[in-house]
């Protein structure tokens, strides 16, 4: 009866091993093909435009250092 009930334990809980593991695929499966709505064109558009304006302040606030402490920003012919 011990050697029948441990069979039964053993294929339950591999059988539950197997549907979380198939689960497991279908919820990263499902994970890679969906686009969370935070990422529409907008927003893309919107965080594109953010990084090129703080680009341009750094850029700025180089040339602006460089001038102030009278160093050239580029050698001339």
């Amino acid at each position: 009866m011990d050697a029948e009930l441990y069979i039964a334990e053993y294929m339950i809980r591999n059988r539950i091993a197997d549907v979380r593991a198939s689960a497991e695929v279908a919820r990263l499966i499902r994970q890679s093909t969906e686009r969370p709505p935070r990422y529409s064109i907008g927003t893309r558009l919107f965080e594109t435009g953010r990084s090129l304006a703080e680009l341009a302040r750094k850029v700025a606030f180089a040339i602006l250092r460089a001038v102030a402490d009278g160093r050239h920003l580029a050698k001339h012919p």
